[in-house]
């Protein structure tokens, strides 16, 4: 048998070493826990770490225990040997990595340690570890949902209330292997609990070959049945190609009561919906275990939750109709390759749920430097996202700007492109600088710092007489903004702040490399410049530290087109440009959004 490996992923070993430089400020739960991630079924003896967690009660959906970390400075064997069989104990064999910290000195980013352990001996052992890029794992997944509607519906007294909710999820968990499943879009139905031999051998990938027509594949089109067969084929091929998500749905959620004496009657009615990464050649059988333990898993996570946000009401008001049902979200945190399925009160906002997310970045090692928990950031499948007339994050895809020797530093996350004569408004030669600042407004929205919509030119104008930096016939006019503008419409309508940067002439532009570098790797943010009468949004630079050559990518509000990808990025619209493209005889303002310290 060939010796046992471990691949830590990159984004987990940089996020390790986020909190080891903070571990001195980390509540103790979370300053150990388990590693989470999954054996892969095809390389041997090899299992894939993803993450980190305090319980393994939140191990994510399709993850399993691969080991332990500690975030003590130099603990001791004792310690590491003592975590470990405090983790393992339901494990009679195999072995574990530890991920842990040398001595910090100095403030100094801490050393990644890696040991590992053979449970069966309770010693310290020898195995390999390789650290891989996120996308060498995210290659070998496919995104598998799983949505079952559950009732949950017993009969309680105040002092009963916690009791016979218990008892009802117990009951559904009893009976949940009978639940049958089945495929969207397909024939595939099965058992949960079915012991067919042949699924053993049936893979997620062999799945797509179960594919039925899309619902309006051939909506009002007469199609010859033998070509018929030839576009469903070619859709199933697409399919498993793209790794197209695989849905399935519960069909027949069974409605378990446990009734107790003749009291109010109290009814939950659950929407169970997970999201994982299962790698894509695990057998039907491995999925159909998966989909049993995340039900029960789910159902103790909503009894959980209900009990923590309703019981209190149950309390206080004993009447049933005023009580709410949790919602569970599935997250996807940039940086990460694994899902995080979190429950939430219903009708809680984003500014109730503050210590509670703070907790789950913790839990889950989530650097606290941007929003992932909050519900406007749950993960949607690509049939789920609102349509939009504007198109996302358009350098998408882009070639590379030729720099020898550069490093790319980039906006980090989406943002919608904003150009002249859209929405309606005729702004060709006076309205760039309100386009830019639309584009810059919607990253905000995009990665969830703020929810109030993009605004239009007028509110712009409205919020710049607000703050007195215009007469009140500026509105409705065609009257140019620059930089500083932009910062104080950032300011009073979101307050978001901004840092300017002043630049004597577009030549002084190839001297800002390494600030601007510094800037899109700190805040991340698209950057509105602005000289002469133009404006234009830097989405990123191409820097050489050894050769000081810099390139900009710019998004350019000036074009007047439809929403045409290929044109915007072959005409240049979109793309990398060198510091010839600035006039030298011009001095610009850029402003710096920087991103607001909150999650």
């Amino acid at each position: 048998m060939s010796a046992k490996v471990f691949k830590v992923v990159d984004s987990l070993r940089e996020r390790f070493l986020h909190f080891a430089a903070i571990s001195d400020q980390l509540p103790d739960t979370y300053r150990s826990g388990i590693v989470f991630g999954f054996t892969s079924v095809d390389e041997n003896n090899c299992s894939y770490c993803l993450g980190c967690v305090d319980i393994d009660e939140d191990i994510p959906s399709g993850n399993t225990i691969q080991g332990v970390y500690c975030l003590i400075s130099s603990a001791s064997e004792q310690h590491l040997l003592d975590l470990c069989q405090k983790f393992a104990k339901s494990k009679k064999s195999g072995k574990l990595i530890i991920l842990t910290i040398g001595t910090v000195i100095d403030n100094q980013t801490p050393e990644l340690i890696t040991k590992f352990y053979d449970i069966k001996s309770k010693k310290l052992c020898e195995c390999s570890l390789e650290v891989v890029n996120d996308n060498e794992v995210i290659a070998k997944t496919i995104i598998v949902r799983l949505r079952a509607d559950i009732c949950l519906s017993f009969e309680a007294t105040v002092e009963t209330f916690l009791d016979e909710l218990m008892k009802s999820t117990d009951n559904v968990k009893e009976v949940i292997n009978s639940y049958d499943i089945q495929l969207n879009q397909s024939s595939f139905k099965t058992n949960i609990s079915v012991t067919d031999n042949s699924y053993n051998s049936i893979t997620l990938s062999d799945l797509y070959s179960y594919l039925e027509e899309d619902p309006d594949m051939f909506d009002g089109i007469e199609v010859p049945a033998n070509m018929r067969k030839k576009m469903i084929e070619k859709m199933r091929k697409q399919k498993a190609n793209d790794k197209s998500p695989l849905e399935f749905v519960v069909t027949n959620g069974s409605n378990v009561s446990h009734l107790a004496e003749d009291n109010k009657k109290f009814t939950f009615n659950i929407t169970i919906d997970c999201l994982s990464l299962i790698e894509d050649n695990n057998t039907i059988s491995y999925l159909l275990r998966q989909f049993s333990n995340q039900l029960k898993q789910k159902l103790s996570s909503f009894a959980n939750a209900i009990a923590e946000f309703e019981l209190p009401n149950v309390v206080l008001d004993f009447e049933p109709s005023k009580l709410s049902t949790p919602v569970t979200y599935n997250f996807w945190p940039k940086n990460a390759t694994h899902f995080i399925s979190l429950t939430y009160p219903k009708n809680a906002t984003d500014d109730e749920l503050t210590e509670r997310r703070k907790h789950f970045h913790y839990r889950y090692l989530i650097p606290l430097d941007r929003p992932v928990f909050r519900k406007s950031n749950r993960y949607l499948l690509a049939n789920e996202r609102p349509k939009s007339d504007y198109l996302l994050s358009v350098h998408n895809g882009l070639k590379e700007s030729g720099i020898k020797n550069g490093q790319i530093y980039c906006v980090s996350g989406d943002y919608t492109y904003h150009h002249y004569m859209q929405d309606r408004i005729d702004d060709n030669g006076w309205g760039c600088a309100y386009r830019s600042l639309q584009t810059i407004i919607s990253w905000f929205r995009h990665q969830s710092y703020i929810d109030k919509p993009v605004p239009t030119h007028k509110d712009i104008q409205q919020a710049l007489v607000d703050v007195g930096d215009k007469e009140p016939s500026f509105i409705g006019s065609r009257q140019w903004i620059g930089s500083q503008e932009v910062s104080y419409v950032l300011s009073h309508l979101y307050g978001i702040t901004s840092k300017i940067m002043f630049v004597n002439s577009g030549a002084e532009l190839s001297n800002k490399g390494r600030e601007l570098a510094h800037h899109f790797t700190s805040n991340g943010t698209p950057i509105m410049i602005g000289g002469g009468v133009l404006a234009h949004t830097i989405l990123g630079v191409d820097f050489s530290e050894t050769t000081g050559d810099i390139k900009f990518l710019i998004l350019d509000p000036h074009y007047t087109g439809s929403e045409d990808l290929i044109t915007i990025q072959k005409k240049g619209w979109c793309g990398w440009k060198g510091t010839t493209f600035w006039d030298k005889n011009s001095f610009y303002n850029l402003c710096l959004p920087q991103r607001p310290d909150i999650y």
